[in-house]
């Protein structure tokens, strides 16, 4: 705990502040810590003040909101001590949130304790006065951190969405991190798929029969302002094959799942990987990402894996939004041209 006293002090606060600072365009650890301050000196100075007043009765009405918040606090210093790496980042995961919400709720019952107990002089005259600002300041930092959480909601549905749809291949593609690529699905995912469709549980699965371009229906191409599949490094030595999506006004008209498919001058075109959107849950958080990329919402990519390409001939990569329910690809803008490496 003596190792970087202050990136742990900032830990903590951020955390205390987890459930106010989510959902604007100012970076997320700044303005959570800043919440977090500001929620544990009120917490200090309304519990001092009721300790001053030596005043049993008020003690009992007060004791359960000092317990919230003192629970609250605890919390977030034992998760400081095994979740610290030196990334402030890790404390503010959505599964910690309902922990961190006792400490506004505690501050929250403590103002009022106070500020309806008698005696408590000019401060308690002062609190009254700036009640109306202060809840009004709370439903606004609550409504947006709501808000940002049903994003987040959508977001997450979107990559369940994705490999829901990546099931459709299963008995057709071989289950490699390059072919399956960010969706985590390995052999014993593939058994198990198998196991459920066998016994009829996974609604909506249907097995492709083969991985051919032509067995699928094709709609219209997509227009260049949703999707463009262009190369990192120059054509002969591409590693990394990229899209990028334009800026859309409903995070959820994006594609279940991108296909990569390759066709050579005597190799029908076959479907060869598979890609899930990277969806930027903190894209509306980090204002450096939105100065960065004002004109993407969000992009893919997949590293070019030349075992699962045909051998021989000049190699041409295409992508394709493919739509589960309707069994469907688009084809987006653009194409890749590969020739073959030359022999050593």
């Amino acid at each position: 705990m003596l190792l970087k006293p202050l990136e742990k002090i900032n830990y903590v606060l951020a955390m205390l502040g987890h459930t106010m600072g989510r959902g604007t365009v100012f970076e997320l650890v700044p303005i959570c810590a800043a919440w977090g301050v500001l929620l544990l000196v009120i917490f200090i100075g309304c519990t001092t003040m009721l300790l001053a007043r030596r005043d049993l009765a008020l003690f009992r009405r007060s004791w359960p909101w000092i317990a919230f918040c003192l629970w609250t606090i605890l919390n977030a210093a034992m998760i400081c001590i095994g979740r610290f790496f030196s990334n402030p980042e890790t404390g503010l995961a959505d599964h910690y949130g309902t922990f961190m919400l006792f400490l506004p709720l505690g501050v929250l019952m403590l103002v009022a304790t106070v500020i309806k107990s008698e005696g408590g002089g000019r401060v308690s005259e002062l609190m009254r006065k700036m009640a109306p600002a202060g809840v009004a300041t709370l439903i606004v930092a609550q409504a947006l951190c709501w808000n940002d959480g049903v994003r987040r909601m959508e977001l997450f549905h979107r990559r369940m969405a994705s490999r829901m749809a990546s099931l459709d291949f299963t008995n057709v593609l071989p289950t490699s991190n390059n072919v399956f690529y960010h969706l985590r699905y390995g052999e014993k995912a593939a058994s198990l798929t198998r196991f459920l469709m066998e016994r009829g549980r996974l609604r909506g699965v249907i097995f492709s029969r083969d991985t051919l371009v032509s067995s699928f229906s094709q709609g219209t191409s997509m227009a260049s302002k949703h999707g463009t599949l262009t190369v990192v490094a120059g054509i002969e030595s591409a590693e990394e094959l990229h899209g990028i999506y334009a800026l859309t006004t409903d995070p959820l008209a994006t594609p279940e799942l991108v296909v990569i498919s390759a066709s050579a001058p005597d190799v029908a075109e076959r479907i060869i990987a598979l890609l899930p959107p990277e969806l930027p849950d903190d894209f509306f958080d980090r204002v450096a990402r939105r100065r960065k990329y004002t004109e993407h919402y969000f992009g893919w990519q997949w590293p070019i894996d030349r075992e699962l390409l045909p051998k021989e001939g000049e190699v041409t990569l295409r992508a394709y939004a493919y739509d589960r329910s309707k069994r469907r690809i688009r084809e987006l803008q653009g194409a890749v041209q590969l020739v073959p490496r030359k022999q050593e």
